[in-house]
């Protein structure tokens, strides 16, 4: 070997594993590491714009993909902190878009803490499972944990199925009719899939996701497919008119009511007058909106009676929806649902 021949070696020669700062990402042979600036910034957007208010449905699809794939590369600390305050900052925005009055602002964070822990949580274990694991562990855990949470949410906790994936589609008639045969788990599993995919291969490349992605691509054509034969075929059964009855309160007043009961006993004629209506443009069925009145315990016999009775008289199923004040110092009520038949007997009650 001639001195060129020797020089040209020395400088080629890759440098060893002590020779490499500890907080370069780990990346596999031939990988570049994700920018991870563009990546938190696109996964806060993508949760904010998403779901709630004023959202994009279709960006749902692939929401979480930034997040996953900056962990699907690196699972160090400090890269989950930033993806913990990424998700934070996303989350936050989206629930203030539903804020609004009589609902004040520090009340958010009674959702958007849990929130974003459950969210963070589910990230950060299942982007674990793709670095341990495999590509396709991480690509499938995703939507497995997404549905447990969701499960573990409406089961064991008072928020019901508040926030769960599958609400982001609903104006998705073809894809909600797979409720039928999976309920919104099902929904919300492929959903979530769309992310996990997405981030697979924003991480490993499309080489190593491909067979993962076909498999994706035919379970959303075929529940679309499904959809649109469920709702090109007529329905046989008889249909049944439904009607919602807004609450005459106005919005302005909801806090005084809140407070003090007895002063919403003026609307009461109003929204028993447009049940009324309702039934007298063919409704079977009428549903006042959550709390559409606020009521005192003493005085809850007297206005289900006023219910029974129109329900008996117009012929009509009503789910009266109002409020029992148990507390103004600090503020606690009952939200409550009744349902009653046309015979004005009570089919249900039902406390949110």
């Amino acid at each position: 070997m001639n001195a060129l021949d020797s020089a040209i070696s020395i400088r080629t020669k890759p440098r060893i594993a002590r020779d490499i700062p500890p907080d370069t990402p780990r990346v596999e042979a031939g990988k570049n590491p994700l920018p991870l600036t563009p990546l938190l910034v696109a996964g806060a957007a993508l949760l904010a714009v998403s779901s709630m208010r004023f959202s994009i449905p279709a960006l749902a699809w692939v929401a979480a993909a930034p997040l996953l794939a900056v962990l699907y590369q690196d699972g160090g600390l400090r890269r989950h902190l930033w993806v913990f305050a990424a998700i934070t900052v996303g989350a936050n925005i989206a629930i203030a878009k539903i804020v609004t009055p009589p609902i004040v602002w520090p009340m958010m964070f009674m959702f958007t803490i849990p929130a974003s822990l459950t969210t963070f949580a589910i990230v950060s274990v299942s982007a674990g499972a793709s670095r341990k694991l495999g590509v396709g562990w991480g690509i499938y855990a995703f939507p497995a944990f997404v549905v447990t949470g969701e499960w573990l949410t409406y089961t064991f906790t008072e928020l019901s199925s508040w926030g769960a994936l599958a609400y982001t589609q609903v104006d998705n008639l073809t894809l909600t009719q797979n409720a039928t045969i999976a309920g919104i788990a099902g929904v919300s599993f492929l959903v979530a899939l769309g992310s996990s995919v997405t981030a697979s291969v924003l991480a490993q490349g499309l080489r190593p996701v491909k067979w993962h992605l076909a498999f994706f691509a035919a379970l959303f054509v075929a529940a679309h497919l499904y959809g649109e034969i469920r709702l090109a075929t007529d329905n046989t059964g008889p249909y049944v008119n439904v009607a919602t009855v807004e609450s005459p309160v106005p919005v302005e007043r909801i806090p005084a009511i809140i407070t003090n009961p007895s002063t919403g006993r003026e609307y009461d004629a109003k929204l028993f007058e447009r049940t009324a209506l309702a039934a007298d443009m063919g409704a079977k069925v009428a549903a006042w909106n959550e709390v559409g009145t606020m009521i005192l315990p003493a005085d809850e016999a007297a206005f289900v009676e006023r219910g029974r009775n129109l329900a008996r008289e117009k012929k009509i199923t009503i789910v009266m929806s109002y409020g029992i004040l148990l507390s103004s110092n600090p503020i606690r009520f009952e939200n409550k649902y009744l349902w009653i038949r046309p015979d004005g007997s009570i089919a249900d009650e039902y406390w949110k």
